[in-house]
Parts: C-alpha cells; structure tokens; sequence
C-alpha cells in the first residue's frame, strides 16, 4: 500500500497568503502531465482550488483530465486546515509543492513532509513512489551556493 499524498497548491498571482488555490488562469500544466493516466488507487491526490476558480468554463477540460486520473479537489479550505480527516490515516509522507506547507506542515500532521514539484507529485500518485534523491533543482542550487 502506498504511504504517500500529493498535495497540490500555489499562491494567489498577488503573492497573498491564505488559501492557495491550484489554479490560476491559463495554468494546464498539471492537467497535462495526468492526460491518459491514472494513479495509483492506494495514494491519494489532493488539490486545493477556490469554488470561483473551479466554475471557470475555461478550466472545465483540465478538470476534467484531473477528475479522471483521480484528483480529488479541495475546494474553498487554507492549507492551513489541510490535515486529518483529509489525509488518511494510513500515509505516512505527504508530498507537497507548497513550501508553506513543507515547513509547517510536518507539525500540524505528524507525518514526513516532501516539498517536490507538481510532475514529482503527479508521479508520485502515478506510481506510488517517490524519489529517495534530493531533486535535481535542489543538487543544482547547492552546487552553485559557496560559503
């Protein structure tokens, strides 16, 4: 059984804080790495989005293809509030694209937390797994800091 949720968020375009709804005008890139596929039955995949933004008829198809691979969408709640029941009682990871979430969140859910992109969170929901190597965004951004 898997132990791992994707949890999918971004910032309001203005940089607010607050309830971070995936989706933004024009943005499919999420809808576009699940087309033709499905996760993992076992892994849970959340995104968050605001009802507003879910009624935009231009968001319709990549809701649609989100739908299909079994992205469950968290309407209109903080990340903040993100947490038991809503992550299930079984995983023990929770991976994020949220950095708000990666730092604050391991103490809110008692569970690992993973900041990773949104194609690592879709591939993570698509296999089930994720990767035990720090990012290469990551490996890249050290090697280029000197102390």
């Amino acid at each position: 059984m898997a132990d791992v949720q994707p949890i999918a968020g971004r910032k309001y375009p203005d940089g607010r804080d607050g309830h971070a709804p995936f989706f933004s005008e024009g943005d499919s890139r999420l809808a576009q790495l699940c087309e033709g596929r499905r996760k993992v039955e076992s892994v849970a995949f959340s995104v968050t989005a605001s009802r507003e933004t879910l009624d935009k008829p231009e968001l319709a198809e990549a809701i649609k293809t989100l739908r299909a691979f079994g992205v469950s969408l968290i309407v209109d709640t903080f990340w903040c509030v993100i947490r038991d029941p809503m992550i299930k009682p079984h995983v023990r990871t929770v991976l994020t694209n949220s950095g708000k979430y990666a730092h604050y969140g391991p103490g809110m859910v008692e569970r690992d937390i993973r900041f990773a992109s949104i194609a690592e969170c879709m591939e993570a929901a698509r296999s089930g797994r994720i990767s035990k190597t720090a990012p290469r965004w990551l490996t890249n951004a050290r090697d280029r800091v000197s102390i």
